[in-house]
C-alpha cells in the first residue's frame, strides 16, 4: 500500500458490533462521496460466513439497505451507498489488487487481511473494523491509522 493511503480504524471506545459497523459504512461512504475520482468500493471480509443470516454484520446490514442485501453481495451484484456509489464483497482469499483505484471497508479485520490490503497499490483509503483489537494492534502501530468514532 503507498504511503498516500488514507487509513482509518474505528476507534476503541466504540465497543458495540452495530455502532462499529455504523461508524465504518458513515466513513466508507464519505470517503467514497469525496473521493475526487472514480474508485472501487469494496466490503472486504474474512469469509462469506461473516454475512451468515444470524451474523452481527448481516444484522446491521439487512438494517442499513434493505432485506435483500445479503443476497445481492453473496451474488457478487454491488450494492450502493447513500453517496450512489457501488460497492462489492470481496474475502481475504478473493480480493486481489485489480488496478483500479480502491477504497475498502475491512471488517472483522484480521492479520491475513490486513497484509493483503498492505500489499495493494492501489487503494485509496481503508477503514478497518476490528471485533477484537489483538488482530489490528500491529497494523496499527505501523501505520498510525487515525481514529474514527462519529457517524
Amino acid at each position: 500500500m503507498s504511503k498516500q493511503t488514507e487509513r482509518y480504524i474505528v476507534a476503541d471506545n466504540v465497543t458495540e458490533d452495530v455502532k462499529k459497523f455504523r461508524v465504518g459504512f458513515s466513513m466508507f461512504d464519505k470517503l467514497c462521496r469525496n473521493s475526487g475520482n472514480p474508485v472501487n468500493a469494496v466490503l472486504l471480509v474474512p469469509t462469506k460466513q461473516n454475512i451468515d443470516d444470524e451474523s452481527s454484520l448481516a444484522v446491521f446490514l439487512r438494517r442499513y439497505n434493505s432485506r435483500e442485501i445479503i443476497e445481492d453481495l453473496r451474488e457478487g451484484r454491488d450494492v450502493i451507498l447513500p453517496c450512489g456509489v457501488g460497492f462489492s464483497l470481496e474475502t481475504t482469499d478473493s480480493f486481489n489488487d485489480s488496478g483500479d483505484p480502491l477504497i475498502v471497508l475491512a471488517v472483522c479485520a484480521s492479520s491475513g487481511m490486513l497484509t493483503k490490503i498492505d500489499e495493494s497499490q492501489n487503494i485509496q483509503a481503508v477503514i478497518v473494523v476490528s471485533e477484537d483489537t489483538g488482530n489490528v494492534e500491529e497494523w496499527a502501530r505501523q501505520w498510525s491509522p487515525s481514529a474514527v468514532s462519529d457517524y
